[in-house]
């Protein structure tokens, strides 16, 4: 069966990385056929699912052409992305991930903004679903901002480094010709942090940023989500360090000032990391010793070398509005890194909402 529509070129792509998805994959390709505007497209990518995805996303590609299935061995959230951007013909590109789901107006909310055929890139809001039929929701201010040289660091600083607005892929609709022109793809090479990764190498070059203030996605993290079970499984601080060097290296070529934090961009994404890991491994010591390990092929002392943290600390802080105590807990961490294994342990005690986390943890743990 031919949805209605579907001959004309879709306004939205979506690509859905799927992998073993059975129990939520139902509900999330539901939504999007859902959509109250017709001209979609739904790239499935199974990844080498063993259970009865595949068949799920062969009953949708047979009932509504708008669907089309792709499968490919097992190689991970990355590399089916990228397998869903070549087919992708829409006007803009949303990814979704398989246990997640959409507002029936998702489409209509977001292609009825101003912002929709203006900018490269549309940030907006979300629902963290807790799995109890309650969830909290996030949302943007509206505005389309036009980026530009003079104010690419203080945007940056602002919403991505300060807010962490990077740090996630499915919040957000990417123009398909600008993510061409800029050859963007996922790292294929890491298992976790690659939404960061992928916004960060489009930066340099984004020319036209817009946030709609609309909540339509809905973010599921269950129990067997990516980021819980992968985190007790590799070593998330040295993934974080590779992808803090493949950006470092790009943006010394075309970054320009986005430079001037670099140090800054490091400290947020390794504490990122150490979050991940302690919530995943509930043990502070083997923290400290997975990231004494992670650091031992790291120039640390190269990347934070004092005087241009102190450089990267004044102006991100300038930027951003932080007291002095805010920049006193950067600064805490950056010194405790450069501690090794002891240090790290000491800051975990020290910083206070890492000590609050140490001791939650602690405390479920004697229940």
């Amino acid at each position: 069966m031919v949805g209605p529509g579907a001959a004309r070129r879709p306004r939205i792509s979506f690509v859905v990385p799927v992998y073993n998805a059975e129990a939520h994959l139902g509900r999330c390709l539901d939504s999007l056929r859902a959509q109250t505007v017709r001209e979609i497209e739904v790239i499935m990518v199974d990844d080498g699912s063993t259970d009865s995805s595949g068949e799920i996303c062969r009953r949708f590609a047979a009932t509504d052409s708008r669907f089309i299935h792709l499968r490919q061995d097992n190689r991970g959230v990355s590399a089916a992305r990228n397998a869903g951007l070549v087919p992708a013909t829409g006007r803009y590109v949303a990814f979704v991930d398989a246990d997640d789901h959409v507002d029936a107006d998702y489409c209509e909310q977001l292609c009825r903004s101003d912002a929709y055929g203006q900018a490269d890139l549309l940030v907006f809001g979300y629902v963290m679903d807790d799995g109890a039929g309650s969830g909290r929701e996030y949302l943007p201010e509206a505005g389309i901002l036009a980026i530009t040289d003079e104010n690419r660091l203080e945007y940056f600083c602002r919403r991505w480094l300060s807010r962490q607005q990077a740090n996630y892929v499915w919040n957000k609709l990417y123009r398909r010709e600008f993510l061409e022109r800029r050859g963007a793809r996922f790292p294929e090479n890491v298992s976790f942090g690659e939404d960061r990764h992928f916004n960060y190498q489009l930066l340099p070059r984004l020319a036209a940023v817009a946030q709609v203030a609309c909540a339509p996605y809905h973010y599921f993290q269950h129990d067997g989500s990516l980021c819980r079970t992968h985190a007790r499984n590799v070593n998330i601080v040295k993934l974080h360090l590779w992808i803090y060097l493949d950006i470092a290296n790009r943006w010394r070529r075309s970054a320009g000032a986005l430079n001037e934090v670099r140090p800054v961009v490091l400290l947020r994404m390794l504490r990122a990391a150490f979050f991940y890991t302690l919530r995943a491994l509930d043990d502070s010591r083997r923290l400290a010793r997975q990231a004494a390990e992670a650091f031992s092929g790291f120039s640390l002392e190269r990347e934070l070398d004092l005087r241009a943290l102190g450089r990267a600390m004044a102006v991100y802080a300038g930027i951003c509005g932080l007291d002095w105590a805010q920049q006193s807990q950067l600064w805490l961490f950056a010194l405790s890194l450069l501690g090794g294994e002891e240090g790290i342990c000491a800051w975990q005690r020290l910083a206070p909402e890492y000590s609050a986390l140490v001791g939650g943890l602690a405390a479920e743990g004697n229940r």
